[in-house]
C-alpha cells in the first residue's frame, strides 16, 4: 500500500512550519516538566481570550472539546434527562449520553442541508430536553444555521444549548460574522464550544474551550479536575496564539476554503456522486449504489492508500465525508475516483478482492 492519506478525521492539512518549530523549539522550557501544570491553565485562557476578543472570566480550557463536553454533561445533567442532536451530527454527544444515562434523541431534518426552525423548536418544545446539541457548522454534513436562527431556538426553550464552532473558522472569510460567542451573557443558556485542533492545526495537543455566562462558567469550574491540560500544551498553545503566528494560521484557513470549493466542484462532476455544499474543511456526498456500490467506492480508495470518512448506521451506508486534503493529497483522490469511473464496478469488485 502506498504512504497513507488521511482524509478522514477532519484535521488541519497542514503540519507547523519550520519557523513556527524553531521558534517553540527556542521559548518552551523543558527543564520544567518535573512540575505539575497551571491548575485551570490561565495563561492559557488569557491568550485565547485575548487572541478571539473574549473576558478570560468567561473561558474555560479542556483536554479537547470532548472535555468540555463532559464537564457539560457533569453540571447540568442526570440520568434519564433527555439529550437532543441532529441526525447526522458528531458521535460523541451521543456517547456522552450514554456514559451519563441520559437518553438521546436525534432529530433528522427532512433535506440534511437546511433545519427547518420552527418545527425543530416545535420538537423540543414536545420533548423537553435538558440538554440541545447543535454542531455548526454541522459535522458531517457541512451545513450552517444562521445567528438569527440559533438566537431563535436559544429563545424558544429552557434547555441548555451547546452550539459546537469546532469548524466556524472555515464557514467563509468574515467567519466571526457566523459565531454566537457575543450572546452568552444574552442568554444563559448558551455554551459555546472552540476547539485548537481544526483551524489551528492544533489536534494533537488536544485543547478545547467552552464559552459561556459567569454563572455557567461557575457550574463547569466546580466539576473540573485540575492539572486537566499538560505543561506542554498549554505553553505551545500559548505561544501558537501570539501575533507572529496569526499570518500563518489565516493563510492556512484562507487555503482551506479555497480549495474545499475546487474539491467540491470535481467532486460535482461525477454523475455518480451527490456532494453537498460545505461550510467546513471537508465534503459530504452520497455514492449512487445503482452505479457504484458503497464498498467498493470506499475499498478501492482504501487500497489506494487514501482513507475517508464512512458511515455505520446503515441509512447513511452510502454517505461519505472526505477532509480538504493538501493539493496533492486532493489530486490523488481525485485520480483515483477517475480510475474507478474507468474500469467498472465488475472489475473494481475483483481487483478489491470482493
Amino acid at each position: 500500500m502506498n504512504e497513507i492519506i488521511k482524509l478522514d478525521a477532519n484535521e488541519l492539512a497542514y503540519p507547523l512550519t519550520e519557523m513556527q518549530i524553531d521558534f517553540l523549539t527556542s521559548k518552551i522550557d523543558l527543564t520544567a516538566l518535573n512540575r505539575y501544570p497551571e491548575a485551570d491553565a490561565s495563561k492559557l485562557i488569557k491568550s485565547y481570550a485575548d487572541f478571539m476578543n473574549l473576558p478570560a472570566e468567561k473561558v474555560i480550557a479542556g483536554n479537547g472539546s470532548d472535555e468540555i463536553l463532559d464537564l457539560i454533561f457533569k453540571a447540568f445533567t442526570e440520568p434519564k434527562d433527555i439529550v437532543v442532536s441532529l441526525d447526522p451530527s458528531f458521535v460523541m454527544y451521543e456517547t456522552m449520553s450514554s456514559i451519563y444515562k441520559c437518553q438521546f434523541r436525534r432529530y433528522q431534518p427532512n433535506d440534511y442541508y437546511t433545519l427547518d426552525v420552527d418545527a425543530f423548536i416545535e420538537y423540543l418544545d414536545i420533548l423537553k430536553p435538558r440538554l440541545v446539541f447543535i454542531c455548526n457548522p454541522n459535522n458531517p454534513t457541512g451545513a450552517l444555521i444562521a445567528p438569527d436562527s440559533i438566537k431563535k431556538i436559544l429563545a424558544a426553550t429552557d434547555a441548555q444549548v451547546v452550539i459546537d464552532e469546532a469548524y466556524g473558522e472555515f464557514i467563509s472569510a468574515n467567519y466571526e460574522d457566523y459565531s454566537v460567542k457575543s450572546l452568552i451573557d444574552a442568554f444563559p443558556n448558551l455554551i459555546v464550544l472552540k476547539t485548537l485542533s481544526k483551524a489551528y492545526g492544533l489536534a494533537g495537543l488536544r485543547i478545547g474551550f467552552g464559552i459561556s455566562c459567569a454563572e455557567n462558567m461557575e457550574k463547569l469550574y466546580a466539576c473540573k479536575y485540575p492539572y486537566n491540560i499538560s505543561r506542554l500544551s498549554q505553553a505551545i498553545g500559548v505561544l501558537l496564539m501570539t501575533p507572529e503566528f496569526k499570518e500563518i494560521s489565516e493563510k492556512n484557513r484562507l487555503k482551506i476554503i479555497a480549495d474545499r470549493g475546487t474539491l467540491t466542484t470535481a467532486l460535482k462532476a461525477y454523475e455518480f456522486l451527490k456532494v453537498y455544499e460545505s461550510n467546513s474543511n471537508f465534503v459530504w456526498f452520497k455514492v449512487d449504489g445503482k452505479t457504484l456500490s458503497n464498498e467498493v467506492f470506499f475499498n478501492t480508495l482504501y487500497n489506494s492508500g487514501i482513507k475517508i470518512r464512512q458511515f455505520s448506521q446503515s441509512y447513511f451506508k452510502d454517505y461519505f465525508r472526505v477532509t480538504v486534503g493538501t493539493e496533492s493529497e486532493n489530486k490523488i483522490l481525485l485520480k483515483c475516483i477517475d480510475e474507478m469511473t474507468s474500469v467498472g464496478d465488475t472489475m473494481l469488485r475483483k481487483a478489491v478482492g470482493q
